[in-house]
């Protein structure tokens, strides 16, 4: 593992840290809000044993990237985050020529990246976990329709986990499962709180991730 930084095309240094395995398939991860790239290291570290190259970046105004305080984002600031997806996805492309590549994301991370595969058909595979249907204007609920029917989405939520819409990740995590387009799987837990908390309680899903995208 090494750490680098990407610079975006509206010029924001990003943070990130790269799993170079030299692998054919390549993960992107993007991390919940307040979170930050080090959230994935148990996950990122076993897809690099798997043999995948991973690529774990901090979004915009988190951790040590550059781009302001998350804290005083407006929805507008916090979709942005898809120029973070995009700078990133370049830079696997480039360091790994011809590589495909697999998307994750937490919370608002795994908004973003459902809004990226409904975009990007050519991505065929990703996971969020505890997505939520509309987080600051991000709207997963939308964008999930629009995957392609051969994209393969994983959603993960927990019913304990509760929401300012009212609606807990659990729910949200049922409802985006049953509006999505394309090959969908869902895992939901009764008890095990937000994005990548659940691998403390849960840690056999890191398991399931990489089940589901090896297989």
């Amino acid at each position: 593992m090494e750490k680098i930084t990407l610079t975006t095309s509206d010029n924001i240094t990003l943070s990130a840290l790269l799993w170079n395995e030299q692998a054919f398939v390549s993960v992107l991860l993007l991390h919940a809000m307040p979170a930050k790239k080090e959230s994935w290291l148990d996950l990122a570290d076993r897809l690099a044993k798997t043999g995948y190259n991973v690529l774990a970046i901090d979004l915009r105004g988190h951790g040590e990237s550059q781009g302001g305080d998350y804290k005083e984002f407006s929805d507008k600031d916090h979709k942005q985050y898809s120029i973070d997806t995009q700078t990133a996805v370049e830079y696997l492309q480039k360091t790994f020529p011809h590589t495909e590549i697999y998307l994750g994301g937490a919370s608002i991370g795994g908004n973003t990246i459902i809004k990226y595969m409904a975009q990007h058909p050519e991505a065929p595979k990703g996971f969020a976990l505890s997505a939520g249907l509309d987080y600051y204007g991000v709207r997963a609920i939308d964008d999930i329709k629009n995957l392609d029917s051969a994209q393969q989405i994983l959603l993960v939520g927990s019913y304990d986990d509760g929401r300012k819409s009212g609606l807990n990740c659990g729910e949200q995590a049922e409802q985006l499962y049953d509006a999505a387009e394309g090959v969908k799987e869902k895992i939901i837990f009764d008890t095990g709180g937000h994005g990548t908390d659940m691998f403390m309680e849960h840690p056999e899903l890191i398991d399931s991730i990489v089940d589901f995208l090896t297989t």
